[in-house]
């Protein structure tokens, strides 16, 4: 009996690898991009991603085949609607994804008048690279979850979709957006202890990374206040170590001018910069600035950039280099180093307006000294 189930389970697994699937995600684990058409929403006719445009806020997806029912469409609509819906604010989004080519009766089923309500569909290519990227096939059967953070947090059955325990929905939603609200900018304790050593000298300004550090600091931070004038960016990224594998713990640090390009001074008692913040990375080495776009010097040549030191605690501290934007017309390529990797990044906006941007650091890639990390 062992046999046979083991070559069944053989036979799966080799039909099912052949097919290009990997291991299906899991419960806390990043959640990747795909891209629907949307039928119904603000995005109706485009292929919005929505990992992509509101991935970091919260929400529930709902897979359904488009050989779904009409019946059981007015069912999951039923169960989704008051349970998601009724969590008051824009942070929290519902997204119904039909795997197939949707009919106009099913589409007008599922359709919610609420602008955090969308519903896509996603056919041939897409849908395939979905499954891989997925590690499961989307179509036979009504799948979905709920998210936080780019982060699955639970998967969610075609009983529970369909109405038969509603509860577990309002419950899943209920998770997902105090998730978002707990972790937007969540601090942890860090293992700094401001005396590390400074490498990649000469070094301007390395030793004011620890002027003001806090004891806590989180994955996510804002750099200035949330009505600070200017165009808003979300600049983030991993820090990776020479093997390729992403670092736990690192204090990224960041400062920029304003949106004019002058360097504000802090409101507080003395002459400390204002936009200025570091982020820690997580479990994964991703870190992310929320704060605006700099300004270039006034009356000068440089490019706008954003300045940038490494602290890796309890071993050393240095600058790499500075962001800058391949949109910039003042950027040369001579502006563009390879300490700790390129900083020559490539902005893009999302529908909101809001600019985005991913600053990949290599930890001692070019940095002078950096043997001397840790002795």
């Amino acid at each position: 009996m062992r046999k046979v189930i083991w070559a069944v389970w053989a036979v799966w697994s080799s039909a099912w690898l052949s097919l290009g699937f990997a291991q299906a995600i899991g419960v806390r684990e990043e959640l990747p991009a795909f891209e629907p058409l949307h039928l119904q929403g603000v995005h109706v006719g485009k292929r919005i991603c929505p990992m992509c445009a509101y991935g970091n806020e919260s929400g529930l997806v709902a897979f359904v085949p488009a050989s779904l029912s009409i019946d059981e469409a007015a069912r999951l609509k039923k169960t989704l609607e008051p349970a998601a819906l009724g969590i008051a604010t824009k942070q929290f989004r519902v997204f119904v994804i039909i795997t197939g080519k949707a009919s106009n009766a099913l589409v007008e089923t599922l359709r919610a008048g609420d602008t955090r309500w969308f519903v896509a569909e996603l056919t041939g290519a897409e849908l395939r690279n979905a499954e891989k990227d997925f590690g499961r096939s989307l179509s036979p059967k009504t799948w979905g979850y709920s998210f936080a953070h780019r982060k699955l947090l639970r998967e969610l059955s075609a009983d529970q979709l369909y109405g038969t325990r509603s509860p577990e929905i309002r419950l899943a939603a209920n998770d997902a957006m105090q998730t978002f609200v707990q972790a937007e900018f969540a601090t942890t304790p860090h293992r700094a202890t401001r005396s590390e050593r400074v490498v990649g000298l000469p070094c301007e300004n390395c030793q004011t990374v620890f002027e003001g550090l806090p004891a806590h600091v989180g994955m996510r931070t804002r750099i200035g206040a949330e009505d600070e004038p200017g165009q808003q960016l979300r600049l983030s990224g991993h820090v990776i170590d020479p093997q390729g594998r992403p670092v736990q713990g690192i204090l990224v640090y960041a400062y920029h001018t304003n949106n004019v390009g002058v360097y504000p001074r802090s409101f507080e008692p003395g002459s400390k910069l204002r936009l200025r913040a570091w982020a820690q990375t997580d479990g994964q080495g991703f870190y992310e600035f929320v704060t605006i776009r700099p300004g270039g010097y006034p009356g000068r040549p440089d490019p706008a950039h954003i300045h940038m030191h490494l602290i890796e605690p309890g071993r050393c501290t240095y600058y790499i280099d500075d962001v800058v934007f391949d949109d910039d017309p003042r950027l040369t390529e001579k502006q563009a180093g390879t300490r700790a990797g390129n900083g020559r990044v490539s902005p893009h906006t999302d529908f909101k307006g809001v600019w985005h941007a991913t600053r990949e650091i290599y930890l001692g890639r070019d940095i002078p000294g950096y043997e001397q990390c840790g002795t």
